[in-house]
């Protein structure tokens, strides 16, 4: 492409980043970033995404977080696809309070909450003991017909499995208003544990 005189856009790099995030190749992701800038190409929501997410995957936080805030400092607004990688690694490691703080900041930036940012905070609020805040935000969720999907019951069964009657008082409700394909392998495993 280059030796044909087309110099590579946006939207070259950022498919190339990907990829080399994707097949692990984090020095040559470095090195694309790194050339768009020298190219004069602004880097834009969705290669910031990219790396952040990417970086919320190898377990860099604190990178993908100085990242994050990068984007406020040079201007770039950030999406729910950026506020979702920080909010998903923030449940992931029990941090649930500044997922939830991060929640509300998106929220107030006029950014509503999708399915993705639902199912991450319920996983860090079940797995991390605060079960009557994940039914609250599921009460939000029906409160603003936005159907649980088999991924919120799936982490709903896997952790209150055990405990079926908690188990069952938060998803019998949801089976009237919406179909969904649930995990029925970890609801007959918390069947089993009863």
């Amino acid at each position: 492409m280059v030796k044909g005189g087309i110099p590579p856009d946006v939207v070259t790099y950022t498919s190339l980043t990907h990829r080399s995030w994707t097949f692990g190749k984090f020095k040559e992701a470095k090195r694309l970033s790194i050339d768009m800038i020298d190219c004069g190409i602004k880097l834009n929501v969705y290669i910031y995404s990219v790396v952040i997410d990417f970086l919320c995957i190898v377990e860099k936080t604190h990178e993908a977080i100085s990242l994050f805030q990068l984007m406020s400092k040079e201007g770039i607004e950030r999406d729910v696809v950026t506020f979702n990688s920080i909010i998903s690694t923030f449940c992931k490691e029990g941090r649930t309070t500044e997922a939830l703080n991060l929640m509300e900041t998106m929220t107030h930036r006029g950014l509503e909450p999708d399915i993705i940012t639902d199912s991450s905070l319920i996983y860090g609020l079940c797995h991390s003991g605060h079960s009557r805040e994940a039914n609250k935000l599921l009460d939000r969720m029906k409160e603003q017909d936005v159907p649980p999907d088999v991924v919120i019951f799936s982490i709903l069964v896997d952790a209150l499995g055990g405990v079926l009657d908690l188990t069952l008082s938060l998803i019998v409700p949801y089976f009237v208003d919406c179909v969904v394909r649930v995990n029925w392998k970890k609801l007959v495993g918390c069947l089993t544990k009863w």
